[in-house]
């Protein structure tokens, strides 16, 4: 209240200097009221008269206190409604039936009882668009106990991971209170309440990396193992039959790696690995194409990696810097001089290469290099990472960059691209807990603006109108008070 205060005492003070200059400029004519006929005035004349002269003021002083109670956050938003979101990413439906996070999340908010009349949505993966979802599942509570409806959750979630700025969106939506039934969150919760269930600690595996294999001719697929998971059950698509074929168990290269299992294929391609209760979809993708040479420098880069495929048109292309640049291309620009900085050491494998200033005169380049990185060793592992990024990743880690259209295929998705088939799985966070840090925060609610809006819109429509009215009054009235006919 203190704050309104001193806020309408701020701006309705230009208001009252404006009233008391009008007052010390207003003239007043004297003359004697005997050459007139007496004539009491009405009322009505004597407010019109008052209102002709101070509406200006009186519609900015209405203005000035609809300002002040925008100000101090009026119209106030409420507590709005409550919602109820249960986390639908993959973590929370490990496990068998009644001891999993969601079993213990779905039996806390069926105990809730401030939580009896709140909004219930379940926060999952809609693999058609390729980005999360909230779904309300509302219904399903008021029709279910608490095992029915953490099975359903369990059987109709599309599990991957979670993004938790996605419940900004129900504040738009009129939610004030935000409840979060969850099995872990990686910071603390701000401006929503969050109840924690526990991550459960399983045995897992999970692809660490897969790729060609140069000292062994195959390609391997790296599984980072915790704990002993359970059986090994692998597919291989095959694009001929266009179908899912079961690998048998003899024909499987599986060996012990430095963190876990290492799995041997002898050609590239989709697999599907099942293993500890999970299974998820992998691209095994194939061998850097041989990259072409254009000018000096880079002809002879193209030629360390002779030992490539050849496949024409699918190479990247090494180019020195002023050549006309292709679509898939990397230019090299050999700069004027040496600098102190290098190029990114995971760039370059850990490698260090320092980097040149840019000759301007050569025009656009995606790397210049000096003496110094001429003479470095390691410069050929930033022209193999640039090969190895130009091949399909194994999988994606999550949505962001993955585009639409999966089908689901075990624990993860699955599609054909334009390149081939490709895979996505849920983050590794889902199967080991992250460390806590920092906090979540979602935007509070929204002070309701458009009652202010309104009300100003009518305060200077109205101003607009008698001013109108007035000048109009005016002019009728001019002539006679001139004395005219």
């Amino acid at each position: 209240m203190a704050d309104f205060a001193v806020r309408l005492f701020l701006l309705l003070l230009p208001v009252a200097l404006l009233l008391l200059a009008g007052l010390r400029l207003r003239r007043r004519a004297v003359f004697p009221h005997g050459y007139f006929p007496s004539a009491r005035s009405r009322a009505s004349e004597v407010l019109l008269r008052s209102l002709r002269l101070r509406y200006d003021l009186i519609l900015d002083a209405l203005v000035a206190i609809l300002v002040a109670l925008a100000l101090s956050g009026w119209p106030s938003p409420g507590p709005g409604r409550t919602a109820a979101v249960l986390d639908g990413s993959r973590s929370m439906f490990r496990g068998e039936p009644g001891s999993r996070a969601v079993d213990r999340a779905v039996s806390t908010l069926y105990e809730r009882e401030d939580l009896a009349g709140a909004r219930v949505f379940l926060l999952d993966f809609d693999p058609d668009r390729g980005r999360y979802r909230l779904r309300d599942f509302t219904r399903h509570r008021r029709e279910e106990g608490p095992e029915g409806f953490a099975a359903r959750a369990a059987r109709e979630a599309e599990a991957l991971g979670v993004d938790w700025g996605i419940l900004a969106s129900l504040r738009s939506r009129g939610y004030g209170r935000i409840v979060v039934f969850t099995d872990g969150l990686p910071g603390d919760p701000v401006e929503f309440e969050a109840v924690e269930t526990g991550f459960s600690e399983l045995p897992y595996a999970y692809p660490a990396s897969a790729g060609y294999e140069e000292a062994t001719g195959s390609w391997a697929l790296r599984l980072a193992v915790e704990g002993e998971p359970s059986g090994l059950i692998v597919h291989r698509w095959e694009e001929g039959p266009a179908t899912f074929v079961r690998l048998s168990t003899d024909s499987l290269d599986l060996a012990e790696g430095p963190s876990g299992w290492i799995l041997r294929f002898p050609k590239p391609g989709l697999v599907v690995v099942a293993v500890g209760g999970e299974t998820f979809p992998v691209l095994l993708p194939p061998r850097p194409a041989r990259p072409d040479g254009s000018g000096d420098f880079s002809k002879a880069m193209a030629s360390v990696f002779s030992f490539l495929p050849d496949r024409p048109g699918e190479g990247l292309g090494f180019l020195d810097s002023g050549r006309r640049r292709p679509g898939r291309s990397f230019v090299t620009s050999l700069g004027s001089s040496d600098t102190p900085l290098v190029a990114d050491p995971s760039e370059a494998f850990g490698g260090l290469v320092p980097l040149a200033e840019p000759d301007a005169r050569a025009g656009r380049a995606d790397i210049a290099l000096g003496r110094g990185s001429l003479d470095s060793s390691d410069l050929p592992l930033l022209y193999w990472n640039r090969l190895q990024s130009s091949i399909p990743a194994p999988y994606f880690s999550g949505p962001e960059r993955a585009g639409s259209g999966w089908k689901p295929q075990g624990s993860g998705y699955w599609r054909l691209g334009r390149a081939g088939p490709e895979a996505l799985l849920p983050p590794i966070g889902e199967y080991a807990q992250s460390a806590r840090t920092g906090s979540l925060r979602i935007p509070e609610r929204e002070y309701r603006r458009w009652p202010i809006a309104a009300a100003l819109a009518a305060l200077f429509a109205l101003k607009l109108a008698l001013k109108r009215y007035f000048s109009g009054a005016s002019k009728i009235e001019s002539p006679a008070a001139r004395g005219g006919p």
